[in-house]
């Protein structure tokens, strides 16, 4: 197997009903968990059963604000520590591409 590693970036940007900008956090870092190659997979296939089943909500657990939580695993199925998120179907969700220069592709 190659040391070949996925990076991922993801970008939250919240807006009112009439498009204007409310919040804008940034371009940020995050995990990509080896499982990401049956997602991948999943999406090249165009299989649901591996693609996105849904968009889960939670929160973090209350100890992280006094003591951070460990180094995430990449070889880990990672799960919510909220045991009530707040879960969006993917047939609600209007998932899209977005280009370089933040238009949708």
């Amino acid at each position: 197997m190659s040391n070949f590693k996925i990076k991922g970036f993801y970008r939250d940007r919240l807006t009112d009903v009439n498009q204007q900008l409310i919040f804008d956090s940034g371009w940020k870092s995050n995990l990509i968990v080896l499982q990401c190659r049956e997602l991948l997979a999943g999406f090249m296939m165009n299989d649901s059963v591996l693609g996105i089943q849904s968009l889960q909500v939670g929160r973090g657990d209350a100890g992280w604000d006094t003591t951070p939580p460990p180094a995430p695993d990449p070889d880990t199925t990672i799960e919510l520590v909220d045991p009530a998120p707040h879960i969006i179907q993917s047939s609600d969700l209007t998932l899209q591409y977005i280009t370089a220069s933040d238009g949708i592709s």
